[in-house]
């Protein structure tokens, strides 16, 4: 059987890239078009993508640190 817990944080990891990805590309597109509407919904989809990839970070730490 597949460990749940790997795949739940590798499902996680891959949203977190994934909305990177495409906030960063609206951003560029709204900055392109000239539509600051567009620009902002990008960065922020940009910085939900960086702050999600930073909870796991500190989830993984946390498994870490209680494994010692």
């Amino acid at each position: 059987m597949m460990n749940l817990e790997k795949v739940n944080n590798f499902k996680f990891l891959l949203i977190s890239v994934v909305l990177i990805l495409i906030g960063y590309s609206i951003n560029l597109i709204g900055w392109n078009i000239g539509t600051i509407t567009i620009a902002y919904f990008g960065l922020g989809l940009f910085f939900l993508g960086i702050i999600s990839f930073i909870i796991l970070l500190f989830l993984a730490l946390i498994k870490i640190v209680n494994r010692i």
